[in-house]
């Protein structure tokens, strides 16, 4: 699990020029205590079947806006909630799944990135250490002093 922050430049076939920032939870797939907090589920490891591990986990998990799966031939494949997926050659899915999540919230389309320029400044933030088991905190006295008179 990361908090993803993400700033994208897109220029797009047509050169049109976009920018685009998210920040958002990216969580692998075998961290399934936090899958239904994930933004963003990523499973770097190839699939034999991507596409319909991305349409699985977009039905279990109905808080995941996308999740990237990796493919056997080392691309991946993105699929967004509103039934957007696209097939992306030599992609990391943790990458490419963060770029979908802030391309997505700006209104953009997957096949839109497709023989785009896009970069990208991705910074994850890995959780703070747990602070270990909870202690009561130490009582103060409430008693008051006396008012002066």
């Amino acid at each position: 699990m990361n908090l993803t922050r993400v700033h994208i430049r897109v220029r797009l076939r047509d050169r049109t020029i976009t920018s685009a920032a998210d920040e958002h939870l990216a969580v692998a797939g075998h961290e399934a205590r936090w899958l239904p907090a994930a933004d963003v589920i990523i499973c770097s490891e190839p699939s034999r079947r991507p596409a319909e591990d991305v349409h699985a986990l977009l039905a279990a998990y109905p808080g995941s806006l996308v999740v990237a799966v990796g493919a056997p031939d080392g691309g991946c494949v993105v699929g967004t909630r509103d039934g957007q997926l696209s097939v992306f050659r030599g992609a990391d899915p943790a990458t490419l799944g963060s770029i979908a999540h802030a391309w997505t919230l700006s209104g953009g389309r997957l096949d839109e990135l497709r023989g785009a320029l896009i970069r990208a400044t991705i910074t994850r933030s890995a959780p703070p250490a747990s602070p270990g088991p909870l202690r009561p905190a130490a009582r103060r006295d409430r008693r008051r002093s006396p008012a002066p008179g």
